[in-house]
């Protein structure tokens, strides 16, 4: 009796989860904890009054002139010297965001007056609310795709994997948030089209939906090229997997009519939206990242000499694959297990439970899509954003598989599987929450950014226009709506060079003639560009690599915090440096203001030193940076303060006024 007992428990056990499962209670408060996880951990950000990264200030601003019927075909404010009649840069990117914040703003504030700040706080919340969503909508990829377990693992997943909570955290305000929406549900409907390819008006009707969602997402964000990318890899793969399969005629036509619909409806959306701009885009990616030649496997490598500085420089065009960890913690062996294992399933799959004669033309759509992303992923970091959701797809065809192996196993062999899974999904939620925690707004990090914003608020004439690098542009826009001659949207890379070059310039005249060319009232800089005058040096001689002898001349420059610290029974004051402790007098008796003349020679090398007058900052010069035009002004050399006047200095930015009756002569 007892050992009958213990043969049933186990499938007594699956039976009422089963059941359970399938009540409707249970599937609505699925949904309800995957939202609420989801959200929850994305949220954290909410804690701070500004958003995340510098985009999002001009998608937000961009909303408000949405919102105020003010949206024109060129941002008024954006790198005022290269702006022209001819620009569109609003008209060249996506707006379906920009008007669905609106629509939510108008709808919960009852149509009272605009207020931007207020805008603000919704568009914080914004990408929170689309991150979960976008789990949730996993769920039912994966109930549809498999089955309702398989969901839940999919929805948890997508809610805390790390690389996909980033750019949905809360504060996060792009369309990346947004996009992945699309492309999620679309996935959905193309499963049941695929599903129901006997049923001839229901397979065309889910086809159609599936296209509408694709077409939602083409018009939402620049990424939409993944659609012909996943899923013109998936009919190639699909179709001689049918073969193999020995599908019907009425399958395999079922299958290419659905996928035909889906590209010449992609097509038609994306030339309507895009003009041509879509194919060029697509060629390009294809020739630089296909690996077709050794060029192209070097730069996939990361071994290519031939980028501009605009890609050596930013920190998203690095390779994805060094931050895999950090990125999908545990999960990241997952999706190379998941392509692994879905063609042996594909073609044996008795050996995992299933029939002989099982057919699956599911799987492959999922094996596209990880294989897709995985390489776009190892490529850039920046799209490993896009390998998030396919992870959360490779979890859950594993478990998948795992259930329907499992069933004849013992009880104990159940209970290590099932206790390795739940290790697996603990490690996705804490990995996902502690990414979100370690990540403050930049505007809070940078320290006198929202201070010096102000005082051009204060004291700067309303068309007044600034001369600055092209990180902070979206900033000095939105805070002050001030123009900037350069930001992220920037599209020429003359405005770059041309700051990095008054900078870096050793002659002061050269430094003029830009400040005249781009007619600038004043210019913000921080201290920390001091500690980044290699990067700059690639945008002005258009350097291909740090070991080019114009940037190497810049590599000894430094600006440190430093914290007065004394010790506890001498009661001796020092400073604590990033690069060691400095005595007292030391950091008393050093310069404020501009010398000629090297402190010391530092292994053979002439250096300078200076720190603040607060003796809250330290710097260590080597002579190019030391005749530098941004040395000469920070620290008050005299032929510079004739030309530019500091009227502001707050921690690490300082504002400079150009004195235009003298620079003008």
């Amino acid at each position: 009796m007892d050992s009958k007992n213990k043969e049933t428990e186990p499938k007594t056990n699956e039976s009422f989860l089963n059941k359970l499962l399938d009540s409707k209670t249970m599937v609505v408060l699925i949904i309800v904890l995957i939202f609420i996880l989801g959200f929850g951990v994305r949220s954290h950000l909410l804690k701070y009054d500004y958003m995340f990264e510098f985009d999002t200030y001009w998608h937000l601003r961009a909303t408000e002139y949405t919102l105020q019927g003010e949206l024109t075909e060129g941002d008024p404010l954006g790198y005022y010297y290269h702006r022209g009649p001819d620009d569109q840069i609003y008209k060249n990117r996506p707006q379906f965001l920009w008007y669905f914040v609106s629509f939510v703003y108008t709808l919960f504030t009852f149509g009272l007056a605009f207020d931007k700040w207020l805008l603000m706080s919704f568009a914080r919340v914004m990408p929170a609310f689309f991150g979960a969503t976008i789990a949730v909508l996993m769920y039912f990829l994966g109930k549809e795709l498999y089955n309702k377990k398989v969901g839940v693992v999919m929805g948890i997943v997508a809610a805390t994997i790390p690389a996909f909570v980033y750019r949905t955290m809360a504060g996060f305000y792009e369309e990346d948030a947004f996009g992945f929406l699309w492309l999620v549900a679309g996935f959905i409907f193309l499963v049941k089209a695929t599903k129901n390819m006997h049923a001839t008006k229901t397979h065309l009707t889910q086809t159609l939906i599936a296209c509408l969602f694709f077409s939602l997402m083409i018009i939402t964000w620049r990424a939409y090229l993944l659609i012909p990318l996943i899923v013109g890899f998936y009919f190639v793969i699909n179709i001689f997997f049918m073969a193999y399969k020995n599908a019907t005629k009425y399958e395999i036509g079922s299958f290419v009519k659905m996928i035909v619909i889906v590209g010449i409806l992609f097509m038609a959306v994306a030339s309507l939206a895009y003009g041509s701009i879509w194919h060029r885009t697509f060629q390009s990616y294809a020739s630089r990242y296909v690996p077709y030649s050794q060029e192209n496997i070097d730069r996939v490598l990361g071994r290519s000499t031939s980028e501009d500085a605009s890609v050596i420089t930013i920190g998203e065009e690095n390779k994805g694959w060094p931050y895999f960890f950090s990125k999908y913690s545990l999960l990241t062996f997952l999706p190379f297990l998941a392509l692994l294992l879905i063609p042996i399933y594909l073609l044996w799959p008795h050996k995992f439970g299933f029939k002989k004669n099982h057919k699956d033309y599911r799987s492959l759509l999922i094996f596209s899509w990880i294989a897709v992303c995985l390489y776009l992923a190892y490529t850039k970091l920046k799209f490993t954003f896009y390998l998030g959701l396919p992870i959360a797809a490779a979890t859950g065809f594993l478990v998948y598989l795992y259930i329907n192996w499992v069933k004849e196993k013992s009880l104990n062999v159940k209970r290590i599987g099932t206790f390795v899974i739940a290790v697996f999904l603990i490690t996705s939620i804490a990995a996902g929450t502690h990414h979100v925690e370690i990540h403050r707004p930049q505007i809070n990090t940078n320290l006198g950014w929202l201070e010096s914003f102000e005082w051009i608020n204060e004291n700067a004439a309303e068309d007044a226009k600034i001369f600055n690098w092209w990180d902070h542009g979206h900033w000095i826009t939105y805070f002050t709506e001030r123009r900037a001659s350069t930001d992220n949207t920037n599209f020429s890379q003359e405005a770059n060079r041309d700051f990095a070059a008054f900078i870096l310039s050793s002659d002061l005249n050269e430094s003029i003639e830009l400040i005249r060319k781009y007619d600038a009232d004043y210019i913000m800089v921080e201290n920390e560009m001091f500690s980044k005058y290699s990067a700059y040096a690639l945008y002005k001689y258009n350097a291909r690599n740090f070991s080019d002898p114009n940037v190497t001349k810049y590599s000894h420059g430094r600006s440190s915090r430093c914290y007065e610290q004394s010790t506890s029974i001498t009661q001796q004051k020092s400073y604590r440096c990033s690069f060691g402790t400095l005595d007292y007098n030391d950091m008393v008796n050093t310069s404020t203001t501009w010398q000629d003349r090297p402190t010391q020679l530092i292994q053979s090398i002439p250096t300078y030193f200076y720190r603040d007058e607060n003796k809250k900052y330290f710097y260590l010069f080597n002579s190019a940076i030391n005749n530098s035009t941004l040395a000469k002004m920070w620290f008050r050399e005299e032929e510079a303060s004739k030309y530019f006047e500091e009227v502001f200095h707050h921690e690490t930015v300082k504002v400079f006024k150009v004195n235009k009756d003298i620079v003008n002569k």
